[in-house]
């Protein structure tokens, strides 16, 4: 019994008492006891199956969660509460950052067993933020494209048929109806203009169902880069690519991710860049880091933080849709999109 014991709280169950070759009393008593190991062995295993499944749970929450004993001592966080951190491991709570910006922390006591545990709650409200950006500006831009495309319409048709409708009984001047008919083809084009920039836009709205697939983040890198050198005017361009590990792998929709680096990339050529620097890596979470930097004309600070709503532009010319479409995509795609201006232009993107 004393074996037994000392066995199963180390949690060796591969002892078994014989059966052959001992006295039929004790045969009776070693069948019982093999049984109650096995039931034990059969708890145990529950146990730990209970807690892998608990565990594995608590790391797929998007709420950072860290229990530490009243020592201080890390007896449990997950990887979201590391992601937040940007932390490899928390061994003690006094490692925390006295300011976490953008970060919401709330503490809560406990017992288990005989101690005193803390358990802490770490919220990201810059994912909730942009979340919350990205649905009220789908609504309000759904309102928008309605009421436009209704207005448009019907001027658009009445305009068509005005210019169509002109005759020699209704103008008896040739410079009158001349006149008319080429400021019905204005509101014409206009019409027609304005419809196709509202139908272009209400693509923002809709975006297509991600197509999640795992691939190879080197050669992917390598095809978006190949595409950048090859637009026009792109002129003495240093594009640099850096990739760690260099076999490293990605889970996400290729086609989306890459139509946000390539605009990004398009926006630094455009931005006057004379060095861009693309670098991917896998961090220690297992998510993937892209950062994407230039030297070009740096985003004034006291507007880098409207970069991302939509009809916000720069460039004289800019519709404002690119930046706030990117960071849109890669919010569906369950990542984050930044930006930092110093000391110089980076938007990083953590998926």
């Amino acid at each position: 019994m004393e074996y037994l014991i000392s066995a199963a709280m180390n949690g060796d169950f591969s002892y078994k008492f014989p059966l052959r070759g001992v006295p039929e009393y004790q045969r009776n008593i070693n069948v019982m006891l093999n049984s109650l190991v096995s039931h034990i062995e059969k708890l145990s295993e529950e146990a730990r199956q209970r807690e892998r499944f608990l565990n594995n749970v608590i790391n797929r929450v998007e709420v950072g969660i860290i229990v530490a004993n009243s020592d201080g001592h890390v007896m449990y966080v997950n990887n979201a509460a590391l992601k937040m951190l940007s932390v490899p491991v928390l061994k003690d709570i006094r490692q925390l950052p006295a300011e976490l910006p953008d970060i919401v922390m709330k503490r809560s006591n406990a017992r288990l067993g005989n101690d005193d545990i803390e358990v802490l709650t770490l919220s990201d409200m810059r994912r909730d933020l942009q979340l919350a950006e990205v649905e009220s500006l789908e609504k309000l831009i759904r309102v928008l494209t309605h009421e436009i495309m209704n207005s448009l319409t019907p001027v658009c048709s009445i305009a068509e048929s005005l210019s169509a409708g002109i005759s020699d009984e209704r103008l008896t001047e040739e410079s009158d109806r001349e006149e008319i008919s080429h400021q019905m083809e204005v509101i014409c084009s206009s019409s027609r203009s304005l419809m196709s920039f509202v139908k272009n836009f209400r693509q923002f709205t809709i975006l297509p169902e991600p197509q999640m697939r795992v691939f190879y983040v080197k050669p992917f890198l390598e095809r978006i880069v190949s595409l950048v050198r090859g637009l026009p005017n792109v002129g003495e361009v240093d594009v640099r690519l850096t990739i760690f590990p260099p076999d490293a792998m990605a889970y996400t929709d290729s086609d989306l991710l890459g139509q946000v680096i390539l605009n990004i990339l398009k926006n630094a050529i455009e931005a006057g860049a004379g060095i861009v620097t693309v670098e991917a890596e896998i961090r220690e979470d297992e998510s993937i880091e892209i950062k994407l930097t230039n030297d070009g004309t740096p985003v004034p600070e006291h507007i880098a933080s409207q970069i991302f709503t939509p009809f916000f532009t720069t460039k004289p010319t800019g519709s404002g849709i690119g930046l706030s479409l990117s960071r849109r995509i890669i919010t569906r795609l369950d990542g984050t999109l930044t930006l930092t201006t110093k000391p110089h232009t980076r938007f990083t993107i953590i998926l």
